[in-house]
């Protein structure tokens, strides 16, 4: 009911506020909520946390600091919006206890679930179901998100100790002990120690380089006074997780939650071996991306050949297919990033060359070949189309140059 009411105020255009409660298990889903529901609304946004019974629930609040620690509006909230705030995060846990509750319980007994709605609020911007046709973004919204000044200052002094004044640069390389998707969907996984030539390199022109995550199976196979295997030091915290990301000058990393992250901070970022060509990308310009290498029937395909394929081979929910999908081994990446890191330090990125000009065309006309005649599985997928059109009105594609040249004329 509290829920229901929320929403109806969110559609009011002359209501202030904005009510939004992320799902609280993953902090690429929250990050994203956060991101699309400040660039979609002027409103001032009361970002609301679910936290009541977590262990009795059965669920787990990923990172406390991505709702607690964040500055997402302009203006402070004053004595009366704070009461008022904290009064609907108390109704709205009270109904969430009582729903989540009915359908745990209906689960359990005749193992039928009752879906998402009835496990979690889904109060303002929540998935891509509800999209309208005409949606406004305000893109200038993106620079107003930020940690808070105090939450800062709390991580700063201990990084500037470590790092000795260097510029920080931080690569998150996904394997499989966060998820537990060794061999379920290892596909989405790299090596670190791939990134080896590359870590090296940075540190010989000036940085300090973390490799960030809360979890990893195994460690950087590197020895270094301005390098720093955050998975397995004893700095990690919540509120350092969105610190380091904030504070980094760029960021190397795979699709993962924290791409999210740092598309909320609007971070350039040094994207590596993806395998869904939709998703490999950023909203901040200076971005660039590669993808694996790919394979079908144990021969390597062109990325032009690939991006032709019917909609199945694109989907978000990574359905299982025939494809392959093969890492660049640590000299390819090497020459990849290289080009990526030349363009960066002479700020050239925010342009893009002619090849990734012809790209991007290439992918929004592939895009609008999938919403008008592609279904999944026979049905329209009205999620997975919103979600392509709001990133392609929310952003170009950004593919490297070097990458395009080798794998897509």
């Amino acid at each position: 009911m509290f829920s229901f009411i929320l929403n109806k105020l969110n559609e009011i255009k002359s209501f202030s506020y904005y009510f939004l409660t992320p799902a609280p298990y993953s902090i690429g889903n929250i990050a994203q909520d956060i991101l699309f529901a400040k660039l979609t609304t002027k409103k001032k946004i009361f970002l609301i946390t679910i936290y009541f019974m977590q262990k009795s629930l059965r669920y787990k609040l990923i990172n406390k600091s991505i709702l607690n620690d964040l500055t997402i509006n302009i203006q402070e909230y004053s004595k009366f919006e704070k009461v008022f705030f904290n009064i609907i995060t108390l109704l709205i846990n009270i109904e969430f206890v009582f729903k989540r509750i009915i359908a745990l319980k209906i689960k359990d007994i005749f193992d039928y679930n009752l879906g998402e709605k009835y496990l979690f609020p889904q109060v303002g911007w929540v998935g891509f179901h509800k999209i309208p046709n005409k949606l406004k973004i305000y893109k200038s919204n993106l620079n107003q998100i930020t940690l808070k000044k105090e939450s800062q200052l709390i991580c700063k002094g201990l990084i500037d100790r470590i790092s000795n004044g260097r510029r920080m640069v931080c690569l998150h390389i996904r394997d499989g002990k966060f998820r537990k998707d060794y061999h379920r969907r290892s596909f989405r996984n790299s090596n670190i120690n791939n990134y080896v030539k590359i870590i090296n390199f940075l540190i010989k022109e000036g940085f300090y380089v973390i490799r960030i995550g809360r979890l990893a199976k195994k460690r950087a196979r590197i020895k270094s006074n301005y390098f720093l295997d955050y998975p397995f030091s004893k700095i990690k915290s919540d509120l350092m997780d969105l610190y380091l990301i904030k504070r980094s000058k760029f960021l190397i990393c795979n699709v993962s939650g924290l791409l999210d992250v740092a598309n909320l901070f609007n971070k350039i970022c040094f994207i590596t071996d993806g395998n869904r060509v939709f998703e490999t990308t950023s909203i901040n310009k200076k971005s660039r991306s590669i993808l694996k290498k790919i394979k079908k029937n144990n021969k390597y395909i062109s990325l032009n050949k690939y991006i032709n394929y019917d909609l199945k081979y694109h989907h978000y929910l990574y359905p299982s297919t025939d494809c392959q999908f093969q890492e660049h081994n640590p000299k390819e990446l090497f020459k990849y990033f290289k080009s990526f890191y030349y363009r960066w330090e002479r700020n050239t990125l925010k342009k893009n060359n002619k090849i990734e000009i012809l790209f991007n065309k290439v992918l929004k006309k592939r895009l609008k070949r999938i919403i008008k005649y592609e279904t999944y599985e026979g049905t329209s997928d009205r999620n997975f189309y919103n979600y392509i059109l709001f990133m392609c009105k929310l952003k170009k594609f950004h593919y490297l140059t070097e990458y395009l040249k080798k794998n897509y004329i």
